[in-house]
């Protein structure tokens, strides 16, 4: 075998080894204090193959300029209308690529389905990041490896955590529920930060519900658990940061409960 020969066999090699590509998916708003480190977080990951998709609910804090000092390039407006997208910075950290993209606020089910939109056809896992919270080591490879033990099963994975109150530091740990479905029906188990495949969004014919705002995970999770799995991992790979910052506290109750009972009733309505 000739040289060239044994050289078109390892890149062939090297292609059908390369692992799958995660996206990293970040809905920012007025997140700037914290958004580096979750950033940062996502960027030391050990699992090679991924990419950093941040999008901006229409912050008013200084999280556009923050990015642009953290990227090296001036925001561009580009006008995209019909997305509802303002603009976007793209560069590397690290040689992580890594994308900012602004647009008027609209929630965070569609900042999420934006990030997500970004990259779908180039990434085959999507990690949702809140821009609060951060990683530990191997939150990507360890989620990653039980969804490829199963494909076709498991559509998402969560894991234990560690929980901060911002304003005393404490740090306390969580041991999550494993996942069983009638007791999702009776307690949302799932952290926000789990790891979805695209067999799970194709498996559901959707994204996020733009139209719910506040148990939008809840949701998600009744429409993959209908088709497939969700898989725990009994260890804590996430910190997350609770305090005033938390947009969920600020929101009316009466306005989360109207947005549950949708859930709910869309759940009702799919049994029957």
């Amino acid at each position: 075998m000739s040289e060239l020969d044994k050289k078109a066999l390892k890149d062939e090699k090297q292609q059908n080894d390369k692992m799958p590509n995660i996206g990293v998916i970040i809905a920012a708003y007025n997140a700037a204090e914290f958004l580096p480190q979750a950033i940062a977080s996502a960027v030391m990951q050990d699992y090679p193959e991924k990419e950093i998709i941040i999008v901006d609910d229409g912050s008013t804090d200084n999280t556009k300029e923050m990015m642009e000092e953290l990227l090296g390039k001036k925001y561009e407006h580009n006008c995209k209308l019909e997305s509802f997208v303002k603009g976007e910075i793209s560069g590397e950290i690290s040689n992580v690529p890594v994308k900012y993209i602004h647009q008027i606020n609209q929630g965070p089910s569609s900042a999420r389905n934006t990030a997500i939109k970004s990259c779908y056809e180039r990434c085959e896992l999507f990690a949702i990041l809140d821009s609060d919270d951060y990683w530990l080591q191997g939150k990507l490879s360890k989620s990653a490896a039980k969804i490829f033990e199963a494909p076709e099963v498991i559509g998402a994975v969560y894991t234990d955590n560690y929980s901060q109150n911002i304003k005393t530091g404490n740090v306390t740990r969580e041991f999550r529920e494993s996942f069983d479905h009638q007791r999702l029906l009776q307690h949302n188990m799932i952290h926000s930060g789990c790891i979805i495949s695209r067999m799970a969004f194709e498996a559901i014919g959707g994204l996020y519900d733009n139209d719910i705002r506040g148990p939008e995970d809840l949701d998600l999770w009744f429409r993959i658990t209908e088709k497939m799995i969700i898989y725990h991992i009994p260890e804590p790979l996430v910190m997350i940061r609770f305090g005033d910052h938390n947009i969920s506290i600020h929101d009316p109750r009466d306005q989360w409960q109207r947005n549950l009972q949708k859930v709910y009733d869309k759940l009702k309505a799919r049994n029957s």
